[in-house]
């Protein structure tokens, strides 16, 4: 089992709607484990919904961020989590085949995303890198290609971002 974050684990496979055992429901779910660790602070869980994210366990990633998003007091978090969650959800429903469901939540995270300026940063996550993530999502389902995009494009999509500064 790969770890991620201390001794969080990726879960043994990606929930994918359909396809294979909810996580929570159904009775071989991977969350309804008692030996599951949970991540117990903020930190914690956002590192690890980053790492689940970056791993393509969108729906799980989903869940983490949604669990913060309940219990964040402020605004502009809220609206943070909010567009992290709707970015996961569309990168989802891109990979169920739902195109025009997973353009929509990108837009929707457009404009969630919004809601966090003038900061730069929110939960430690700078903004820009969040709408870049959005931005490259739609440019590449315009394309026809996959919106997550390959690990080696988006390493050297950040290589170039970081030589131009």
């Amino acid at each position: 089992m790969r770890r991620v974050v201390k001794s969080y684990p990726l879960p043994p496979y990606r929930y994918l709607p359909g396809r294979n055992p909810h996580p929570l429901r159904h009775p071989r779910g991977h969350l309804r484990r008692d030996d599951a660790p949970a991540p117990r602070n903020r930190s914690e869980r956002l590192a690890y919904a980053r790492a689940l994210f970056e791993a393509r366990f969108y729906w799980e990633a989903h869940e983490v961020w949604e669990t913060q998003w309940h219990i964040t007091a402020t605004a502009a978090e809220r609206a943070m989590l909010k567009t992290l969650i709707q970015l996961a959800a569309g990168h989802l429903k891109y990979e169920l085949g739902a195109k025009q469901q997973a353009q929509g939540l990108y837009l929707r995270a457009r404009s969630s995303l919004e809601s966090c300026a003038p900061r730069m940063r929110v939960l430690g996550v700078p903004i820009a890198h969040v709408a870049y993530l959005i931005e490259g999502a739609l440019d590449r389902m315009s394309r026809g290609e996959d919106p997550h995009g390959s690990l080696a494009g988006r390493l050297q999509a950040v290589g170039r971002r970081l030589r131009n500064k």
